[in-house]
């Protein structure tokens, strides 16, 4: 489908991951797949990819914030991401070069990091789903904040 004159064309994850394939270095990428919101288009979380670099166990949720709260969670992870990490069990962040801030870690690790950022996703933390994950991230990245688990492993669908 050709892009109509001053409109973008419709970023597939097919179109992404070409870009991501050919145009950014794989080690930027690894351990990074794509998820997608219907408000967003599609953006890199951590997580395990298919063959089309769809993530394959990682589900994210668009967290409602409102622009101070996202804006108060993007410092505290750029924050997060400029200390160094000494204890292994805390909270890992990453300003990646995709743009996205991502805060990983227990959900109780990421509750005591983003306590006074933003009550919104403190709850969406302190779900049960997010309690008994193995590892939750939270990402913000345009202008949204998400929260990322593993889930059980999606179906890998053959290419058309």
């Amino acid at each position: 489908m050709e892009p109509r004159l001053g409109h973008a064309p419709a970023c597939l994850s097919a179109v992404l991951y070409d870009y991501l394939a050919t145009t950014v270095p794989d080690n930027q990428i690894e351990g990074y797949c794509l998820t997608q919101d219907d408000k967003t288009g599609f953006f890199l979380v951590p997580g395990e990819r298919n063959f089309r670099g769809l993530c394959r166990t990682t589900v994210c949720e668009r967290v409602n914030t409102t622009k101070a709260e996202t804006l108060a969670v993007t410092k505290s992870i750029a924050n997060a991401a400029l200390t160094t990490v000494t204890d292994p069990a805390a909270a890992v962040a990453v300003a990646h070069k995709s743009g996205a801030m991502i805060l990983s870690g227990s959900a109780s690790t990421l509750i005591t990091n983003l306590n006074a950022t933003s009550s919104t996703v403190v709850t969406a933390l302190s779900t049960p789903a997010a309690l008994t994950a193995v590892g939750v991230s939270v990402l913000a990245v345009g202008g949204a904040v998400y929260m990322c688990s593993g889930a059980a492993p999606e179906q890998d669908v053959p290419a058309e």
